[in-house]
C-alpha cells in the first residue's frame, strides 16, 4: 500500500492530494505508545509549508469495525470537494437542500461517489477484519483562516490547519478493558474534536 511509505517519499506526496501516515502504534505486550518520528515530521513539515500557525485534530473513536475510517473518508472528500469550490469560485458551499426535499430523494451530493474507493482515504474494507492499528493521520491539511482581534481593537488572520486523525478501534475479542481504555484516552487528549461512533 502506498501510505506505509516513510520519509521524503511521504514528504512529495504531502503537498499533493495527501496519503494516510501511521504516526503511531500500540505495543500492548509493553504498554507503551511508539511514536513514528519519519512520518510526525512530515506532517509537521506541511504544516509549515502552508503557514499554518496552529492546527487542530479531528478524529473518530469507537469500537473496532464500525465504520469510523470510512466515515474519515467521506469527511476527507467533503473537505476537499470545499476546498476546491472556495478555491474556484464554484456554487454557494456548503450546498442547500431544496426546502421540504426528502434525505431519500434527494441527488447524492458530489463529492461522495469518489468516497467509495478505498484507495482515495484511509485504510477501510468491509467485514470483521481489523483494518487500522495505532494512529494515523492525513498527511495533508485543511487550510481555514481565523481572525484574531487584539486588546487594541485590531484584526489579523492566521492560517489554522485541520488534521484529520485515524485511530485503532477498542473492544475486540484480543484486547483487554486495559488496552481499549489506552486507545480511548490517548485519542481524547490528542484531538481537539472527537467523534465518538456509537454505531
Amino acid at each position: 500500500f502506498p501510505w506505509k511509505r516513510k520519509g521524503e517519499q511521504a514528504v512529495d506526496s504531502a503537498f499533493e492530494g495527501g496519503e494516510p501516515l501511521q504516526v503511531a502504534s500500540y505495543d500492548m505486550d509493553s504498554n507503551v505508545v511508539v511514536p513514528d518520528h519519519d512520518n510526525l515530521m512530515v506532517v509537521q513539515k506541511a504544516l509549515q509549508n502552508l503557514n499554518c500557525e496552529t492546527f487542530t485534530i479531528v478524529s473518530v473513536i469507537g469500537a473496532y469495525r464500525t465504520g469510523k475510517s470510512f466515515l474519515l473518508t467521506l469527511t476527507l472528500h467533503y473537505l476537499r470537494y470545499a476546498d476546491r469550490m472556495r478555491r474556484g469560485g464554484g456554487p454557494a458551499w456548503p450546498p442547500k437542500c431544496p426546502s421540504g426535499s426528502r434525505l431519500d430523494q434527494a441527488e447524492p451530493p458530489p463529492w461522495i461517489a469518489a468516497s467509495l474507493d478505498a484507495d482515495e482515504g484511509f485504510c477501510w474494507r468491509p467485514g470483521m477484519t481489523k483494518c487500522t492499528e495505532g494512529i494515523w493521520l492525513w498527511s495533508k491539511p485543511f487550510v481555514f483562516q481565523e481572525t484574531l482581534k487584539s486588546p487594541d481593537g485590531t484584526e489579523r488572520k492566521r492560517n489554522v490547519g485541520l488534521l484529520l486523525m485515524d485511530t485503532q478501534g477498542g473492544w475486540d475479542s484480543r484486547m483487554t478493558k486495559d488496552e481499549s481504555a489506552t486507545i480511548f484516552g490517548l485519542t481524547s487528549v490528542l484531538s481537539t474534536k472527537m467523534i465518538y461512533n456509537i454505531q
